[in-house]
């Protein structure tokens, strides 16, 4: 009965300490999160110019942010839905890379990056990946 409890006391211990010590991560990819439907959401470079890194915040100015949005519109069509695909904790930063849903592109995707700022997580990076169009039939790619 002894070992049962203890066998018993161990494990809840030990279950405990697991979810106390992700409470950190799990804090960090909920403002990465936020951080990514806020860009993706946004409409002015104001609302997504406090996510930005410095970094990114010197190439990326609000006639950048602008266009952007415009080509992705063009482009791609209005963005249907995102979904996480892939997390990757590195020791100076976090990836996250999303698949977008949009009009035009159903298999396109993004791919956040970010640095944390005084336990802050800032974009200092991002990339939309677009499914490769393919040549029409009975013509090659490259001529």
């Amino acid at each position: 009965m002894k070992k049962i409890f203890f066998t018993l006391t161990l494990a809840l211990i030990m279950g405990i300490a697991s979810l106390c010590s992700a409470a950190p991560l799990g804090a960090t990819l909920d403002a990465e999160a936020a951080a990514v439907d806020k860009f993706l959401t946004a409409t002015k470079y104001k609302d997504v110019a406090p996510i930005l890194h410095d970094e990114l915040k010197e190439e990326f100015k609000e006639e950048n942010f602008e266009k952007f949005r415009e080509l992705v519109g063009t482009n791609l069509g209005a963005l249907q839905s995102t979904t996480l695909r892939i997390i990757e904790k590195l020791d100076d930063a976090d990836i996250l890379q999303y698949q977008a849903h949009f009009e035009k592109d159903p298999t396109a995707g993004y791919v956040f990056y970010f640095k944390p700022v005084k336990n802050k997580p800032l974009l200092f990076r991002f990339d939309l990946l677009q499914t490769p169009k393919q040549a029409p039939a009975g013509q090659e790619q490259g001529k």
